[in-house]
């Protein structure tokens, strides 16, 4: 009995050395030859804090771009495409933190075999704004009145702001929005923001930076234009204060619209989530918004598809879109085409109408004919191929067959006279 527990003592002994003798499969048998090429991590634009207080990857996983790793006399690249084994990064301690990480940088090819590398992620440490967002934000658009007559924020695109974030190692990133990290928010020091406040923060990671915004209740131009008369004819001479209070107002206004256009317009090509693009030919800097379906257009270019969940844009089979604005609930397919257009919404351009220089307003439905500098109001609508609609103002009209507002005054050819009788 005592020589079986002394060779049981004996055998544990030795299964205890070699146990301890064994390397694990790490950096003692791999090692990095080139370094990957980006080695600092940007919080923002690499990673961020999750609620819970823990870091998470922004973008998946490390880039680990321009690495190689030796194991047994074989070294391995990174690959730039789908050609060749897979390369990737763990935390050697299960968990980020802000700082120095030790990563593990794994290769297919090697069976778990790993190589140890120190990488930073860098922190925050200040911001500025280099591009502001929309700062003229109009009641019923961006805000509305709460109970106690605050600012209520209803929806603040931030998209276009640019900011400039400071780290702790002293490098600076451009950031855009959207952006995970890139938000707004009202002062510290209260809990409501009133409508004759004029400050807001950019916030981002943690950071502030303030900027001015106007609350607009209503705009004193857009008043002028609706007291000012509706024409002006004979009866007012050039020096009239009214000719130039006019001429004020509507420069006033197409500063606003330009205003609202520069905060607005995106830098290139945005389409954002939930939208589903399909057998499309060119999209050119266009603003496709959530919830579009474009589905076989031959072309969009300088267009905005604005959409909603519960009423989304729909651009279908043949259509050409130049220039123009569709908004909530319209469709232009068929073939349609549009030209420097507004489509208000719920409107439908379709078989192949060709629309030019028009304004088509709630509910309209345009198919086969023609439109050229109409003003179409709601409920206007044209459906046979030889309608014209140029230069007229309509609502709640049905062009018929052969309608032909046309502006020229003049015929040329032969003119030829006949008679039917049943």
């Amino acid at each position: 009995m005592k020589k079986i527990s002394s060779l049981c003592a004996v055998m544990l002994a030795i299964v205890i050395m070699v146990s301890c003798l064994v390397i694990p499969a790490s950096a003692a048998n791999s090692q990095v030859v080139r370094k990957p090429d980006k080695t600092t991590f940007y919080q923002g634009v690499d990673w961020m804090y999750s609620k819970s207080g823990e870091i998470i990857l922004m973008k998946g996983g490390l880039n680990l771009s321009g690495t190689s790793i030796s194991y047994n006399n074989k070294t391995v690249d990174y690959k730039n495409s789908n050609v060749g084994p897979n390369m990737y990064a763990k935390s050697n301690s299960g968990t980020w933190q802000a700082g120095k990480n030790t990563i593990r940088i794994y290769c297919d090819s090697f069976d778990g075999v790993y190589a140890l590398f120190d990488v930073y992620f860098a922190s925050v440490t200040k911001i500025s704004i280099v591009r502001t967002p929309k700062t003229k934000l109009v009641v019923g658009v961006e805000w509305n009145y709460g109970i106690g007559k605050d600012v209520e924020m209803t929806k603040y695109d931030l998209t276009g702001t640019i900011i400039s974030a400071t780290y702790d190692d002293a490098a600076t990133q451009t950031v855009e929005a959207p952006n995970a990290c890139l938000n707004w928010s009202i002062p510290e020091d209260t809990n409501e923001v009133l409508p004759t406040d004029d400050t807001l923060y950019i916030t981002f990671c943690g950071k502030k930076a303030p900027f001015n915004v106007t609350f607009v209740t209503e705009t004193s131009q857009i008043a002028a234009l609706t007291v000012l008369p509706p024409c002006l004819g004979e009866q007012y001479d050039d020096g009239d204060a009214t000719i130039e209070a006019r001429r004020q107002a509507k420069d006033a206004v197409r500063r606003m619209v330009m205003e609202e256009v520069m905060s607005r317009m995106p830098k290139r090509t945005l389409i954002e989530d939930n939208v589903r693009i399909t057998d499309t030919i060119e999209i050119t800097n266009s603003w496709i918004t959530q919830w579009t379906e474009v589905r076989g257009a031959q072309r969009i270019s300088e267009t905005t598809l604005w959409s909603s969940q519960d009423n989304s844009v729909f651009v279908g089979a043949g259509a050409i879109i130049d220039g123009c604005i569709v908004t909530l609930g319209s469709s232009v397919s068929n073939n349609a085409i549009a030209k420097n257009c507004f489509i208000g919404e719920n409107s439908t351009l379709t078989d192949g109408f060709s629309a030019t220089d028009s304004l088509f307003f709630a509910n309209s439905y345009m198919a086969n004919g023609e439109a050229c500098a109409a003003f179409c109001g709601p409920f206007s609508v044209s459906h046979h191929k030889s309608t014209l609609l140029i230069g007229g103002m309509y609502s709640f009209y049905n062009a018929g067959s052969a309608t032909n507002f046309s502006n020229h005054a003049y015929k040329m050819g032969p003119m030829h006279y006949g008679r039917y009788s049943a």
